[in-house]
């Protein structure tokens, strides 16, 4: 059988990064997001590739993910909690690029909390490994295949070259066809995170129940339970913010370095010197956890980023470098199991299995010691190293395989070095291993109790920090508090400015509206009400003020001082002059009264309309003896009419008051009610006027 071999495709490698998560939140008929990267210098390669947006396609130069590559990928695939309810428990497994600093701030930043796998566990606990990558891998190669050979059949000439968009198409067909519901969902429940809480060992994922068993899971479960419940209790925990102080802190180990975290050999040979990323081939298909791959050299390379119980996710990667074959191919470097990854197309030693008890040689297939030609030498290679690519216990294998051989061929004398080595070996093993056990044992204490320690020290550092946080809070809280009360105390003095200067408003605004009314309105409602009270007085009453202004001009009380208050401060804009007014014994004074006034002065005419010059003066006379007849008499000496307009500044409607005044003071309420006896008035005239009949 002839068979051709893509060496350019086996230089190109591309990683999945797959997704698992314990709920279910996309649009109908998308399947969870999914991450392929290819290996490139530069993302032009990948400008062009049309990729479902539930794809995150990305480069790198050695095509594995390293921490920046992890971060972009959260920040593409996991959305921030904006409160607890909406945050997630991040499962990582223990590779370095997931346990930096910078991975672990972020998903603290968008809310979730993050929890690692121990190293060595990824095949028992991560779901991605546990139920998914077998079968994806498996379907990968199946489709790759598939296609290679219809291509084989058309171009038998030729070899199949993947692209990078063959590559995403082939992903996309895949990962769409998988039953990720039912796939997490079994996941999630056997490997522990949604598992109930009554449920025994079957329920548990097959690989993980010895585990499960020797460590007493469900009771483990229980204490876990019981201390939540008892630091709820305590006050130590009270919000999901404090979620981080109930999680153990893994011993310290080595993680898988960047680059190497599906390789469980060592890589004795770079790959790298015959790399040709310009070159638009991608490379085969990617092996997964159940071992197999597409092309010549397909393998698994894992990630893994997930979740478990709050709600959970997961995360992991597979990464293929390969070429294509004519035929069906075999993955050379998947592993089964789904736990220990793939090597990419490099020299290295592969796991030589045990063979099975020889079955019994026809005697043809029967040859002589001498024709069997046994190796000379049980050494190792040179490109093998123990503790390195081939272990003690690698070896100790190979040694019975030779040995099987040595039966099968019945080459006694080489079998008895064999098993002299063997012997060797296995008592060499016995010694180290006893104090290979007693160095763990002293090592396993040591590390608890630095465990405990650190654990107690970030225990109590957070319980102090917590303290420190509460009461930063409650000084911000006083702070605030007495902020608020200076506020409180500015807005109310405030208030009570602005109420102080409202009320002045209103004062000023009163006063100003009751001075225009006593100028403009008040004399013409005092004359109003004070002819309408003569008026309507019986004669009987009329004869008595008739007795009393007699009485007043017989005892002279109007030569005496009488004590006047001063009325109000004339405004200008009020008045307009109506005649010159002749006073005796001075100079003339200009006459002026409101508008209203006028009319009432001049017989409800206006001062122009009379035809000729008429003397205020007389006219105020007129109006006094209208409202009290007889009243004139007594303004002849000290207190004359135009010695009030000349004292009120010409003002004859203020005359006019202070002469009502006057007649007030003389007659008394008694006699005159309608008069002014209070000043400022309290009560409208007319409305005085009315009580007084």
């Amino acid at each position: 059988m002839s068979a051709k071999e893509d060496v350019n495709g086996t230089r190109q490698r591309y990683t999945i990064l797959t997704w698992v998560k314990s709920w279910k939140e996309e649009e109908a008929g998308d399947p969870p997001p999914v991450c392929v990267m290819f290996k490139a210098d530069s993302e032009k390669v990948i400008a062009d590739i049309d990729a479902p947006p539930w794809m995150m396609v990305h480069t790198a130069p050695k095509g594995s993910y390293r921490t920046d590559h992890v971060l972009d990928a959260l920040e593409w695939g996991l959305k921030p909690a904006t409160c607890p309810e909406e945050s997630v428990v991040i499962l990582l497994d223990w590779y370095s690029a997931h346990l930096s600093e910078d991975v672990q701030q972020m998903i603290r930043d968008m809310g979730h909390v993050v929890i690692y796998h121990g190293g060595g566990v990824t095949g028992l606990e991560q779901v991605n490994d546990t139920h998914l990558h077998a079968l994806f891998a498996q379907r990968l190669a199946a489709l790759e295949v598939k296609l290679a050979h219809a291509f084989r059949q058309l171009r038998p000439d030729q070899v199949k070259k993947f692209t990078r968009q063959d590559v995403v198409d082939l992903v996309r067909e895949v990962w769409m066809g998988l039953p990720h519901a039912t796939l997490s969902a079994k996941g999630f429940r056997q490997t522990g995170p949604t598992l109930p809480d009554d449920a025994d060992v079957a329920a548990v994922y097959k690989d993980l129940q010895p585990f499960f068993t020797k460590a007493c899971g469900s009771d483990l479960r229980q204490r876990a339970y019981a201390d939540v419940d008892a630091r709820w209790a305590a006050g130590d925990l009270s919000e999901w913010g404090d979620a981080y102080l109930v999680i153990e802190d893994h011993v310290d180990h080595p993680a898988a370095e960047e680059g190497l975290e599906g390789v469980v050999w060592e890589i004795v040979e770079d790959d790298d010197t015959d790399d040709e990323d310009g070159r638009d081939g991608a490379g085969g298909g990617g092996g997964g956890g159940g071992g197999g791959g597409g092309g010549s050299g397909a393998a698994v390379r894992r990630h893994a980023c997930g979740s478990g119980s709050a709600p959970a996710a997961a995360a992991s990667s597979a990464t293929s470098s390969s070429s294509s074959s004519c035929g069906p191919a075999l993955g050379s470097g998947g592993s089964g199991g789904g736990d220990d990854g793939a090597a990419p197309a490099c020299a290295v030693v592969p796991h030589v299995p045990p063979l099975p008890p020889p079955a019994e040689p026809s005697p043809s297939a029967l040859v002589s010691p001498t024709d069997a030609s046994p190796p000379t030498s049980l050494a190792p290679s040179p490109g093998i190293a123990f503790g390195g690519v081939c272990t003690e216990s690698h070896f100790v294998k190979c040694l019975e395989t030779v040995a099987a051989v040595c039966r099968a061929t019945r080459d006694d004398s080489f079998l008895r070095k064999v098993e002299s080595k063997l012997a060797a070996s296995n008592a060499k093993r016995s010694v180290e291993s006893c104090e290979d056990a007693e160095r763990l044992r002293k090592r396993a204490r040591q590390d608890r109790e630095d465990c405990h320690r650190r654990r107690q020290e970030a225990a109590d550092l957070d319980r102090a920090a917590k303290r420190a946080d509460v009461d930063g809070k409650v000084a911000v809280e006083k702070a605030k508090e007495a902020n608020q009360q200076v506020k409180l105390k500015v807005l109310a003095a405030a208030a009570v400015q602005r109420l102080e200067s409202d009320r002045r408003r209103e004062e000023d605004t009163a006063r100003k509206a009751t001075r225009v009314w006593l100028q403009t309105k008040y004399p013409v409602e005092l004359a109003t009400a004070v002819r309408a009270w003569w008026a309507r007085l019986p004669a009987k009453k009329k004869t008595v003020v008739d007795e009393a202004l007699a009485h007043v001009y017989k005892t002279k009380q109007m030569l005496r001082n009488t004590e006047v208050p001063d009325l109000w401060d004339d405004d200008s804009t009020l008045l307009r002059p109506v005649g010159q007014v002749l006073v005796p014994g001075g100079p003339k004074v200009v006459g002026k009264c409101p508008l209203d006034f006028e009319w009432v002065l001049f017989e409800e005419r206006w001062a122009a309309e009379r035809g000729k010059v008429v003397d205020p003066a007389a006219m105020l006379q007129k109006l006094v003896n209208a409202c009290l007849p007889g009243s004139h008499l007594l303004f002849a000496r000290r207190y004359t009419l135009p010695g009030l307009i000349s004292i009120c500044g010409g003002n004859v409607a203020k005359a006019f008051v202070y002469a009502l005044m006057l007649l007030s003071k003389w007659l008394g309420p008694a006699v005159f009610p309608v008069g002014v006896h209070v000043w400022p008035p309290t009560r409208m005239p007319v409305a005085a006027a009315a009580a007084a009949l």
